[in-house]
Formats: C-alpha cells, sequence, structure tokens
C-alpha cells in the first residue's frame, strides 16, 4: 500500500484537491497551475482553467476544494462570479476577498420554445457543426475547424455583430477553452455595454461619486492585488505590462480620500506592510464606470474629487511613513512606540459598509519632514550607484560614530570602549572607501592613535543608504577590497573628478591642436621637398624614386631658361643655398675656439671620468625612437638592442639577431626579436645596444652633409654603442653611488636631521593605505661597549614607497612585512632588528632611505667587506646571537659578518612555505634552535 506524504508547497496541495475533484492536469487538458512573481520570489499561487468541464466541476464543489487544500496544510479561496450565463472562477492563495456569486436564475421556456429543437433537427445538416459553446455568452459560437495530424483546431462566430449573419473573428485556436475566452474578450469589448444599458438610478448613484482617472486607476490596483503599503509609502507593484518590476508611488492624499470613503480597505501583511483591497461599494463603482464608458457617457472628474468620509474616519489614514498604526496592529521591533493616550471607542458604524468597522487610529507626535520629487529622486539615484556591500557600510557607520582608529600601518581597529585595544577589521575595506571620497584618516588622538573619520560624501551616503535601503552588491572578501567604488553621485569627489576630466579633456583639446598645427607644418614642407625634388630629378634625369635631392642645389640659368622652372621655385632654392652657406660659415669661425679649448677639456676629462659622458649625451641625443632615450648606462624596456658579432644565433635559429627589451634581470636579458611573437632570454654579456634604430636621422644626416661638404671625417658613433648591457649596467650604478655621495657630502648633519624628520612627518595630498606616515622614534645610538644579547636580520624588499623614509617604513612588500612582524614577535628586551638592503648595507630601522632598485648579487649591490665594516661601526660584530629571517641570497651575505647565525627559514622550499614559517615563528608554533 502506497502511503501519500503531506503537501509540500501550495502547488502540491492544490493539485490534489483539483485531482480529487475528478480534474486532470495539463495545458490541453483541464487546469494548469500558474505563480505570481516578483524580484524574482514567488508571491502567491494560482489555477488557470482550460477547458468547460473543468468550469462546471468547479462550480458544483467549491467547498470541497477549500476543504481539501486547508487539509494539507495550504488554504486557497475559490471565487466563482459570473459573467450573463458564463462563470468566472479565481482559485489562489494570494490577497482578495473570497467571492461567491449566484448564478443568474433561468426562465422556464414556453410550449412554443420547448418546441424549438424539434423545428431546429429539421433545419439542412450544413448548420449542424455549428455549436453555441456552454460557457460563451449569448450570441458566440464555437465551431469545430479542420483538424491537422496532431492537434484539433477551433473558430469563433458572432451573430450579433450583423443581425442575421455568423460572422467569423480573426484568429484560430488549438484550445477549445482559448477559443472560448477569446469570445468572452469580443463579448466584453463590443456587445456587454448593450446587454447591460445604465439606468437613471445608477446614473444618478455615478453623479453622486465623480471619481477621476487616477483615482479609478488606484481602485483597479487594489481590484487586482497590486497596491501594497510599506514604510517608504504606498506603491503600486508591476503597473506596466510590458516590463517587469516597474512599480509607482501613490499620493498619500489620493489613498486617504479611496480609504476614508469606503471605496478600499487593508489589512496587514506578515512582512510588516499592508495589502489594499477594493470594498464592495468600490467594486460597483468600478462595473458602473466602466459601463458608462463603453455606453459614451463622460462622468469622469478632471481633478480628485472630495469624497464623503465615513464616521470615524475623520483623522484621516495612518500611513506607515508617518509612524502611525491602527489600534492593536503590531509594530515593527524598530518603532519606537509612543506614549499611550486615551482612546474613546466609538460605536460601529451602519452595516451598510463594512470597512467603516475598522479600529481607531494613533498618530505620532512629530511626523517626518516632507522630501521633494527632486530630492527623492536624487537620493535614489545615488543610492543605485554607491555600489557597497554590506561590510562597506558597516565600515562606514564604525566610522561616522568614531569607533575606527589606526594603531599602525597595517592595524585597523574597532575600539567601541575607550582604553580597550578593540576587534581587528580588514584594512582592504579602507582602501576602495577612501579612493571614492567616503572615509580619510584623521589627526592622533589622545591615545596616540590616528582616527579613521568620515567625509561628508560618506555622511551623505550612508543617510541615502539608510533611506533608501537598495540591494547590497554580492562580492566575495577578496573583491570588496579590490571593488573600484564610485564617488558619491553629485558629491564633492564626484565634482572634483567631473572637474579635473573637464580640464583634462581642454588640455587633451590643446595638444590636438598644436599636433594638427605641427602636422600641417609638416607636411608643408614635405610638398615644398617634393616639388624642389622635382625640379632636381628633371634637370639631373634622375630617374630613381628613392634617391634624395642634395642639400643646397641650385640650377643654373641656362636650366632656368632649358626646363622652363618657375620663378617661385627658383627663389625657394637660392634661398635654401644662401641659408646653409651661412650655417657652414658659422661653424667654420667657432672651429678655432675649440682647438684652443681641447687641453682643458682633456684635463676636466681626467679629473671627472664620469662627468664627461653626460656632456656627449647632452651633444648627441640617440633618440632616433620616439619616447625612448639612449645612453650610457640606459637599459630598459623599448631600448633596441642587437646580439654581439660571436654570439650571434645560428642558420637553424628561426629569428633574427636584433629586437626590443622586454625586461631586464640581473644575468640576462628577455627580448623579442623583430618579426617574432615569442620572447628569448640571453646573457648581458652577449648584447649591445642597436646603435642603428636609435639614431636621430634628421640630425646626423645633416651634420654627414656638412662634413663632406668641409671636407672632415664623417662623424662616428659614440663609444657606448659598443659596450654590452652589463657595462651599461654596472656604469649607471657607479653614477648612481656618485650621485649619492655627492649630494650627501653637500649636506650637514643637522641638515640630514631636518630631512629625515620632514621625510618622516610629511603627509601626501592624498590618503595613502596601508602605509601611514606615523610619528618616528629618534634613531637610537648604541655605544660600542655594548653588546646586544640577540640580533635579528630581516631583508629589504622590491616594493618601496615612492619617496624617501625610514628603514623601517620604506619596504612595503608582503615577504618583508612577514619577516618585520616575525621579528616583532621574536624580539625581547636588548634585541636589535637591522635590515639588511643590497644598497646601503646594515641599516637600523629609524635611518632614512632613498627608493632604490636593486637586488643582492646584482652589480652594485653590498660586498661582504663593506658589511663586516658596517656592523664594527654599529658595535654588533660580537653578537652573542643572531638570527636572520631572509632568503638564501641574504643568508649567505649575512653569514659573511656572523658565521654561526642562525637561519629558521633555510629548507623552507618556495615563498608560500616561507610565509608560512614566519607565521609559525610569529605564533610560537616552530622554536629555534639552539
Amino acid at each position: 500500500m502506497t502511503l501519500i506524504g503531506p503537501a509540500t508547497s501550495p502547488t502540491v496541495a492544490i493539485t490534489r484537491a483539483l485531482k480529487r475533484a475528478g480534474l486532470e492536469q495539463g495545458k490541453e487538458k483541464d487546469f494548469q497551475v500558474k505563480g505570481r512573481y516578483r524580484d524574482g520570489e514567488r508571491k502567491f499561487t494560482y489555477i488557470k482553467i482550460r477547458s468547460a468541464r473543468a468550469e462546471s466541476m468547479i462550480v458544483e464543489r467549491a467547498d470541497d476544494i477549500e476543504r481539501w487544500a486547508d487539509e494539507s496544510g495550504y488554504p486557497f479561496k475559490v471565487s466563482i462570479r459570473y459573467m450573463g450565463r458564463s462563470p468566472l472562477i479565481d482559485i489562489t492563495n494570494g490577497p482578495g476577498e473570497r467571492v461567491r456569486e449566484v448564478p443568474p436564475a433561468t426562465e422556464e421556456p414556453t410550449v412554443e420554445e420547448a418546441a424549438a429543437p424539434v423545428q431546429a433537427a429539421e433545419e439542412p445538416a450544413a448548420t449542424a457543426d455549428l455549436t453555441e459553446a456552454p460557457s460563451c455568452p449569448p450570441g458566440l459560437y464555437v465551431i469545430p475547424l479542420p483538424s491537422t495530424r496532431y492537434r484539433d483546431w477551433f473558430g469563433v462566430e458572432c451573430a450579433r455583430c450583423t443581425p442575421g449573419v455568423r460572422t467569423s473573428l480573426t484568429g484560430e485556436w488549438d484550445d477549445r477553452g482559448d477559443a472560448v475566452l477569446a469570445a468572452r474578450s469580443h463579448y466584453e469589448l463590443e456587445h456587454r455595454s448593450a446587454d447591460e444599458a445604465l439606468t437613471p438610478a445608477e446614473l444618478e448613484e455615478l453623479e453622486r461619486w465623480p471619481l477621476s482617472a487616477a483615482q479609478l486607476r488606484v481602485m483597479w490596483w487594489a481590484k487586482y492585488g497590486d497596491l501594497q503599503e510599506f514604510e517608504d509609502g504606498v506603491w503600486a507593484l508591476d503597473v506596466s505590462p510590458d516590463c517587469p518590476d516597474v512599480n509607482k508611488r501613490v499620493a498619500r492624499p489620493r489613498i486617504s480620500g479611496l480609504w476614508a470613503a469606503g471605496l478600499v480597505g487593508v489589512y496587514g501583511l506578515s512582512c510588516g506592510g499592508r495589502q489594499f483591497v477594493i470594498t464592495d461599494t468600490g467594486r460597483r463603482l468600478l462595473r458602473l464606470y466602466f459601463l458608462a464608458e463603453r455606453q459614451g457617457h463622460d462622468l469622469e472628474a478632471a481633478r480628485d474629487a472630495r469624497l464623503p468620509v465615513l464616521e470615524g474616519r475623520e483623522r484621516g489614514y495612518p500611513f506607515l511613513v508617518e509612524g502611525r498604526y491602527f489600534v492593536g496592529e503590531q509594530r515593527p521591533e524598530t518603532a519606537q512606540v509612543p506614549e499611550p493616550e486615551p482612546v474613546v471607542e466609538e460605536p460601529a458604524p451602519a452595516a451598510e459598509e463594512p470597512a467603516a468597522a475598522e479600529l481607531a487610529v494613533q498618530v505620532a507626535p512629530e511626523p517626518e519632514p516632507v522630501v521633494s520629487c527632486a530630492e527623492d529622486y536624487l537620493q535614489e539615484q545615488q543610492a543605485k550607484a554607491l555600489g557597497w556591500s554590506t561590510r562597506h557600510a558597516e565600515v562606514v557607520r564604525w566610522a561616522a560614530a568614531g569607533e575606527l582608529r589606526m594603531d599602525g600601518p597595517d592595524d585597523l581597529r574597532r575600539v567601541t570602549i575607550p582604553g580597550r585595544a578593540g576587534r581587528r577589521v580588514a584594512l582592504a575595506l579602507l582602501r576602495p572607501l577612501a579612493a571614492a571620497g567616503f572615509i580619510t584618516l584623521g589627526e592622533l588622538d589622545e591615545e596616540g592613535r590616528h582616527r579613521v573619520e568620515v567625509t561628508g560624501d560618506g555622511r551623505r551616503a550612508l543617510e541615502v543608504w539608510d533611506r533608501k535601503s537598495p540591494t547590497p552588491a554580492v562580492i566575495s572578501r577578496k573583491q570588496e577590497g579590490r571593488a573600484d567604488l564610485l564617488p558619491l553621485l553629485d558629491g564633492e569627489e564626484h565634482r572634483r573628478r567631473a572637474a579635473e576630466f573637464e580640464a583634462d579633456l581642454k588640455r587633451r583639446a590643446a595638444e590636438r591642436e598644436a599636433w594638427y598645427a605641427a602636422h600641417d607644418l609638416r607636411r608643408a614642407a614635405e610638398e615644398r621637398e617634393e616639388r624642389l625634388r622635382a625640379v632636381w630629378a628633371e634637370v639631373e634625369g634622375v630617374l630613381n624614386p628613392f634617391s634624395r635631392r642634395p642639400a643646397g642645389w641650385t640650377p643654373t640659368p641656362e636650366q632656368v631658361a632649358e626646363f622652363y622652372i618657375r620663378p617661385e621655385l627658383v627663389a625657394e632654392l637660392e634661398e635654401e643655398a644662401a641659408r646653409l652657406a651661412a650655417e657652414t660659415a658659422a661653424e667654420a669661425a667657432v672651429e678655432p675656439g675649440e682647438t684652443s679649448t681641447a687641453p682643458a677639456a682633456a684635463e676636466a676629462v681626467q679629473e671627472a671620468p664620469e662627468a664627461a659622458a653626460p656632456a656627449a649625451e647632452v651633444e648627441r641625443t640617440w633618440d632616433g625612437k620616439p619616447g625612448i632615450t639612449a645612453g650610457p648606462g640606459v637599459v630598459e624596456p623599448g631600448i633596441h638592442v642587437t646580439c654581439l658579432p660571436e654570439h650571434r644565433p645560428g642558420p637553424r635559429v628561426r629569428h633574427c639577431d636584433s629586437g626590443v627589451i622586454v625586461s631586464v634581470g640581473p644575468k640576462c636579458v628577455r627580448w623579442r626579436p623583430y618579426g617574432s611573437d615569442r620572447d628569448v632570454r640571453t646573457p648581458l654579456d652577449h648584447m649591445r645596444v642597436n646603435p642603428v634604430a636609435h639614431l636621430n636621422l634628421d640630425s646626423d644626416v645633416r651634420a654627414m652633409v656638412a662634413a663632406l661638404q668641409a671636407g672632415r671625417p664623417l662623424p662616428a658613433y659614440p663609444e657606448w654603442t659598443r659596450w654590452t648591457l652589463t657595462a651599461h649596467l654596472e656604469h649607471a650604478a657607479a653614477r648612481a653611488a656618485a650621485r649619492r655621495a655627492a649630494r650627501l657630502a653637500r649636506l650637514t648633519p643637522a641638515a640630514v636631521e631636518v630631512a629625515a624628520r620632514h621625510a618622516l612627518t610629511a603627509r601626501p595630498a592624498a590618503v595613502q593605505l596601508p602605509r601611514l606616515a606615523l610619528p618616528t622614534p629618534a634613531p637610537a645610538v648604541i655605544p660600542a661597549t655594548v653588546r646586544p644579547a640577540r640580533v635579528i636580520v630581516i631583508p629589504c624588499g622590491a616594493a618601496k614607497l615612492p619617496h624617501a623614509a625610514a628603514a623601517g617604513e620604506l619596504y612595503i612588500g608582503s615577504f618583508h612585512r612577514a619577516c618585520a612582524r616575525a621579528a616583532d614577535a621574536l624580539a625581547r628586551p636588548g634585541t636589535t632588528v637591522l635590515v639588511l638592503s643590497a644598497l646601503y648595507g646594515l641599516v637600523t630601522l629609524d635611518r632614512v632611505l632613498d627608493p632604490y632598485d636593486l637586488r643582492m648579487g646584482q652589480p652594485g649591490s653590498v660586498t661582504g667587506d663593506q658589511l663586516r665594516a658596517q656592523a664594527r661601526e654599529l658595535g654588533m660584530d660580537r653578537a652573542t646571537e643572531v638570527v636572520v629571517l631572509a632568503g638564501s641570497a641574504y643568508t649567505a651575505a649575512a653569514r659573511q659578518v656572523w658565521p654561526t647565525a642562525t637561519a629558521p627559514l633555510e629548507g623552507a622550499g618556495g615563498m608560500g612555505y616561507q610565509l608560512q614559517r614566519l607565521k609559525a615563528l610569529r605564533e610560537g608554533r616552530y622554536a629555534l634552535a639552539a
């Protein structure tokens, strides 16, 4: 025996009840189960009747269907209305009243009428296929059409459009129920008004209720359950048939007048809102206005009329947005309950208006201020454009309450009780909020912490968020820190960015105009050169189109007369020749002065060999490629390089020996050959800069022409074009070291201290997270006689601040910060923490350093002798215990000073394993070797 379990949903409950009544489910059968959705959520369930058999059976067993659905735990309402002789059935568990109309009475046929079927049987068989549908309005017929292989087809004929003739309606239907619905629709549009003509009493009743079109529309929404009230007002939901989720706000005076007149009623919802329904009086007025419009009566008022008020409703409708509730209505938990006021119970009104028996109303003392339509629309647009997640809103709310503090560069805490440490908050949440202009960092408080403050845009955004309650962004915690939040619409940051954008547009327009002006000049010069070259080629008989015209060429008078050269072209050629002759004479006049100063220049080169290269670089700029300036020591992406002759690729290699640098490493260079889509790695010693690619053609061709005309040898490429890339890097490192030494030599100790203090305390204009400009203690001076108990050495990092800062704050890379946190956890009284820099060597945390780009082991990095000398100067060369928290290269450099130093990261394979071991050291789960 099969046991049927309880119904798990309203769909299962009503389906079982209808099948128990003998109906079949399906599109081609008796009924279908449908649902009404809003915002992706199913609000209620209803039944679509598909056959006349189902209509008759539901009318007979309506009470049984309701009882069976109620026993399953999901009650449904079965409403039955009649349109003529046809029943209109509504089965739903949604809003609305249960209606049971009595079927219209049918008169008994007379003797002549009873004999009519006998006479009809004598009619020709041609009309036997025209059958009147049992559920069709009078005068409309559903007829069968020729069937196809898989379907039966039906049509509809009307005997009322043309008296005495049955007219076929447009359309064919594969379901008899759909044909019946089409017949009903035709009857409602064309013939209903003629069957139900308004009586004088009904017209007089309509004149007593002068409703406007807007009031009638609100009543229609209430009739179909689309009118609801929430804390932000009364809304008509899904009012557009073409676009889903289009809601419209209803004016409060309009809904209050309809409720006070008893045309609409209201009941509470479990979600905290209210549902408006149409009353019997309102339903009757809607029907009368509908018939009046069909019959040509224009009774609608131009504006909302003042309707009569029922007894007990003189105080108006209690709107939720005003904080008013019905007596006995359940309030939300967040609502403030006003002081109890004495309520006078009034007697119930007359029985003709049941809606007037609602409870009295309690009014809050101070309603919220009215917001203009423009301000309300602006707030809606601002709320939509925020893009906050729930955690973003919480962080702004905490900042507005003054609960967020910055204890350190990476330590953000929410402090609710003064004097407590507070709870840690993810620092990544501040970055998008600060970039969008919602929060900023304030000054130090009395506890020495930086307060996170909310800007004016942040307060406005928080107010809009609370008032409009937009849908939060559904993103992961990683994405919350990387989210690109937009500034507040029409806020300070938004206007600032708009002004910057306008200024950038103007700048780009000016640059574009300048470029076009220069382009026009170049185009004019090229056209002029083409004209002059055509003259030269015609006179000299040159046929090669790629040959260049010699500078300073002019035709003779005989050639001018022979080739009919125009006078303006001859004038241009003579002007150019005169200008070149003047330049040559000026160069010849300068030559004696150059020879007299040559010994002094040679002595200057011998005294300062490094200063000679920049002078040569200024004299000759090898920048043939736009945006790239080649020179001694310049090795960067974009530089064109070529292989040395002895290291050129062999015949089996499928790429050429020249290309463009992609990246530069400590030992190799990654470059992309011309015409290839793959990169190649080559040692630095095997390549050099390609001088042909970086040749300034205009200036050098002019110099070569001048040298040929003066009889001097042609200028050669500079010496640095023959250097290998390794020699370039060594040259750049030596120049950088010389510049640093010269700059430090010009500063006094007092100036160095002032510059360091300024670099530490100066704050940038914009908020930079996570590294903050926190005060740094003064440098500690360690006496030479004091021997520290423990020395912890941590490495430098590639990621640095763009400005000078203390060594403890300069490096912002994740590995360096992990090493620094582990060193803080291992530190004890008498411990000194040093940073091992590839450029500066061993430095204390408070020493001010300039940013640099150098790794340990590259040319120019610190050596072992330098490290030992620095350890002696700091008095730490004889430390009893040394711990090195660094990789293999930095550990090897540190052991040149302390051979017995402990290296906890030895044996850890990659970066991930090293970070795990650093975390274990910080949490005390990994012990140092004795």
